[in-house]
């Protein structure tokens, strides 16, 4: 219990540091799920077989390039605690190849337990499991500078380490999306852009916040932050 108040004692003053920028970071977050849309809008109607398994390949690509663009952000928040308009066209495309050799694992995993475990009853928890303990990968790249040899590796450590701080973090984060998107998807009723737009929102918040927790943890441990908080307060 210590050490929980510890991590979000930092985690709250990371955040008051780091607060100018969360409305250019939401802004992003919900830019990315435009274009997203707009992507799926105008490839709706390809049919299956081949060219439905390239369209997959190009949204997942997609999505690796918008995660490698906010990594390029979160890397200035981090070191100037602000952003700037030019920042938004700033790329880094290090990040990029990372983050697509280390997650393409994590992908693989989950699509061979998605149709592996489909047909269980526990199938659908056992793969909500693994998309939990896989979560931290993204952080644990473009942060923890991780390659995709040590990326599960690495990920057990962080559970063994942080895994009360970490489950805190986990179910607040399905508790807003679990009970309070749906209430504000439904005043929006049919107005979809404006509703990809919010569940944009909600993913640069969730980014956000994932990102200032990740850097606490996974620099310090529980000795380290119990010391270094006695000393603060």
């Amino acid at each position: 219990m210590n050490d929980l108040k510890n991590v979000y004692f930092d985690f709250w003053k990371d955040l008051k540091e780091t607060v100018a920028a969360l409305p250019a970071l939401l802004c992003a977050g919900a830019l990315y799920m435009l274009l997203l849309y707009a992507f799926n809008v105008l490839t709706f109607s390809f049919g299956g077989g081949l060219l439905l398994g390239i369209v997959g390949v190009m949204r997942w690509m997609l999505k690796m390039l918008f995660l490698a663009h906010f990594a390029t952000l979160m890397t200035r928040v981090f070191t100037h605690h602000q952003l700037h308009f030019d920042d938004f066209f700033r790329y880094d495309r290090d990040y990029f190849f990372q983050l697509t050799e280390a997650l393409f694992w994590i992908y693989i995993v989950t699509w061979a337990l998605e149709r592996m475990l489909g047909m269980m009853n526990t199938g659908s928890f056992l793969v909500l499991l693994w998309q939990a303990f896989s979560a931290p990968a993204y952080e644990a790249v473009y942060i923890g500078h991780e390659k995709s040899a040590h990326i599960f590796p690495a990920l057990v450590d962080f559970w063994q380490v942080n895994w009360v701080p970490a489950l805190a973090y986990g179910l607040v984060a399905l508790g807003v999306y679990t009970f309070i998107m749906p209430g504000l998807f439904t005043a929006l009723g049919s107005a979809a852009i404006l509703s990809q737009a919010l569940l944009g929102v909600f993913y640069g918040l969730l980014l956000y916040t994932k990102a200032i927790l990740f850097r606490i943890l996974y620099f310090s441990n529980p000795r380290s932050r119990a010391f270094h908080n006695s000393v603060e307060r």
